[in-house]
């Protein structure tokens, strides 16, 4: 099962599409950013994890995603501010 398939089922619709808007929305915010190619790539790998996987399921899926989508957003953040 893949990880948009355990939110359709555990959550339902609504939960779904805000887990849609909050997987794909950064996709929109890599305009005007240095390393966008890769950000751009980790988000695409992890895409495909959850298509293939509930990477949310494990500690070790949470803990990747957060640390390095957390490091991308806070160098976003620094270069719109300087």
């Amino acid at each position: 099962h893949n990880m948009f398939f355990q939110v359709l089922m555990m959550i339902g619709i609504p939960g779904l599409l805000l887990y849609i808007i909050m997987v794909f929305s950064p996709l929109l915010a890599l305009r005007g950013m240095e390393y966008r190619h890769i950000f751009f790539v980790f988000h695409v790998s992890m895409l495909f994890f959850m298509f293939q996987e509930a990477i949310f399921q494990t500690q070790a899926g949470i803990v990747f995603y957060s640390v390095f989508s957390m490091i991308f957003w806070n160098m976003k953040y620094n270069n719109d501010n300087q």
